[in-house]
């Protein structure tokens, strides 16, 4: 709701979270680390791997490039181990289809775009990933966009990126830091019962696929 301006700007408009605010985010409970928490390691320039961030540089533009692990929940734990390591937002490169709410899905799509708008969450697009770059901040971009958080069986592990890679170039126009990782661990603890194809083979399942889809931005 804070602007600077007349006309809301989601970039020079956001606010960063405060620690004192992000200390008291679910995600700083004990039972979310006992049952959600992620463990992260990078590697230092020398090759030595270290449990947490301390080799990802500090100061930016940096691109995090990795893949999406099912329902792309692997997002919320790489955000916040930033904000508690590293006190850095990184900037999530998000569909705008999460930004564009309908009336009907109001009560249950707020709260979730709620959290991603205060954890930094930018609709992916090439100008919004230009803006980013050019103020230096900390960008994570799934190439495999939701096709890839949304896979379906047999499909777990498995990459959805374009050809040719379009963020490469203009990352290297900014003298951005490209920083590829790997998700593991959450499609090894899921099995899927139920995929897209599943549901478009079933009349009453397709007919709400369908209707649902109504309207909306198609995903690459």
């Amino acid at each position: 709701m804070y602007r600077r301006s007349s006309k809301h700007d989601i970039l020079k408009d956001f606010l960063p979270i405060s620690i004192t605010e992000f200390k008291n985010l679910p995600v700083e409970t004990w039972w979310y680390h006992l049952y959600i928490d992620a463990v992260i390691f990078s590697t230092m320039e020398n090759g030595k791997i270290v449990r947490g961030l301390e080799g990802i540089p500090d100061e930016g533009p940096v691109l995090i490039v990795g893949n999406h692990m099912l329902m792309a929940f692997d997002v919320f734990p790489i955000v916040t181990e930033f904000m508690r390591e590293k006190k850095i937002t990184l900037h999530g490169l998000t569909h705008p289809e999460f930004f564009n709410i309908d009336v009907e899905r109001e009560y249950y799509m707020i709260p979730l775009v709620d959290v991603l708008r205060v954890g930094g969450s930018i609709p992916v697009s090439g100008r919004n990933f230009f803006k980013l770059l050019a103020k230096k901040s900390h960008v994570l971009l799934y190439p495999g966009g939701l096709r890839e958080g949304l896979h379906r069986k047999g499909e777990a592990g498995k990459l959805f990126w374009p050809d040719k890679q379009e963020f490469v170039r203009m990352a290297v126009k900014f003298g951005a830091t490209i920083i590829p990782f790997g998700g593991v661990g959450e499609d090894d603890i899921l099995e899927l019962i139920v995929d897209y194809n599943d549901m478009k083979r079933n009349p009453l399942l397709n007919h709400m696929v369908n209707t649902t889809n109504q309207g909306r931005t198609n995903l690459r």
